[in-house]
């Protein structure tokens, strides 16, 4: 049976360094998937910088990180006004109608005596963006 967790990060105060951890069921077999979105981040266009973050995660029984990724700024907003007319649409022009790439997901092995993630996340658009926003982690799990 597959579930999904979903954590979120609240990032309010700029350049915060934040750790946090995520319970797991005692019954889990993997996490099959993972996945890092933000919500409440101004598009590319508005900030001069393309990451947001850094985020790190592990697991304490196996003391090592297995999973880093940086949370990247989204690159427009898709909104209808940041749609290319059909007549202007180039590939590889970076409208959002022809860029993209299929996502793959992260898988890992995890022993049952595992109880929880544990993680790191370190702000890199405070210097540009001082308002709030959230990271969210989705962990699709095995039981």
């Amino acid at each position: 049976m597959k579930k999904t967790i979903i954590h979120p990060i609240l990032v309010a105060v700029p350049s915060a360094k934040l750790q946090f951890q995520i319970p797991l069921p005692r019954n889990i077999k993997r996490i099959s998937a993972i996945g890092i979105t933000n919500t409440g981040v101004p598009t590319l266009s508005d900030v001069p910088v393309e990451e947001a973050g850094w985020l790190w995660m592990r697991i304490p029984q196996m003391r090592d990180v297995f999973f880093a990724d940086i949370v990247k700024v989204p690159r427009q907003s898709y909104g209808i006004h940041s749609f290319a007319l059909i007549e202007n649409l180039s590939f590889g022009g970076f409208t959002a109608w022809v860029d993209g790439t299929k996502e793959q997901p992260f898988t890992i092995q995890i022993d049952r005596a595992a109880t929880m993630v544990e993680g790191f996340y370190a702000d890199q658009l405070g210097r540009f963006f001082p308002g709030p926003y959230t990271v969210k982690i989705y962990l699709t799990i095995e039981l």
